[in-house]
């Protein structure tokens, strides 16, 4: 969860992500996604909870996006 949490927080800022690597190997297709679609998620649900000034158990009711 860690690592969604800082890869969020990168997709937050703009940064550009070319890799995410896990034991010191790249990874690719699918696997690189998913970490990503977690991430993206994450910032999806801040904003709409911020936004709409709802509750988290609301967010994931409506939008699902919160786990």
């Amino acid at each position: 969860m860690a690592c969604e949490e800082f890869l969020a927080e990168l997709l937050e800022r703009g940064f550009r992500i070319k890799a995410i690597r896990h034991d010191g190997l790249d990874l690719k297709g699918a696997d690189f996604d998913k970490m990503i679609k977690v991430a993206a998620g994450m910032v999806a649900a801040k904003c709409i909870k911020a936004s709409l000034g709802i509750s988290t158990e609301e967010e994931h009711h409506r939008f699902g996006f919160t786990a």
